[in-house]
């Protein structure tokens, strides 16, 4: 009965041991990042993304570009993410835009730890 369950907990300790592929290039790795938690500090001197509410800003590293842009949407705003050239609204919000540019400032911050050049 012992050797039962101990053959038991060895199976289950085995198999959740498992582990998904491990991303190995800089470009996974901001991603990883960019779904750091909401209380991550900005660095100083970087740059805000969303200065300008509506304008791009774009990230390259190598050959990865990536954009970021803020868009008013009637009272509130909605910000876009386009990677690999595939756009995706990430955040939104129905009033003010402020919500939109916190997120568009961490995600170039994301970037800019990531080894990517933002203009």
């Amino acid at each position: 009965m012992k050797m039962l369950i101990l053959l038991i907990v060895s199976t289950f300790f085995v198999a959740s041991c498992g582990s998904k592929k491990k991303m190995d290039n800089s470009a996974k790795g901001a991603d990883k990042k960019m779904e750091a938690t909401e209380g991550a500090t900005k660095k100083e001197g970087q740059t805000a993304a969303s200065n300008m509410t509506g304008d791009k800003v774009s990230c390259m590293m190598k050959n990865d570009k990536r954009n970021i842009q803020v868009r008013s949407t009637g009272k509130g705003c909605e910000l876009a993410y386009e990677k690999f050239g595939n756009e995706e609204v990430v955040a939104t919000s129905m009033n003010g835009t402020e919500h939109c540019q916190k997120i568009a400032d961490r995600i170039q911050g994301n970037l800019e730890n990531a080894g990517f050049k933002c203009q």
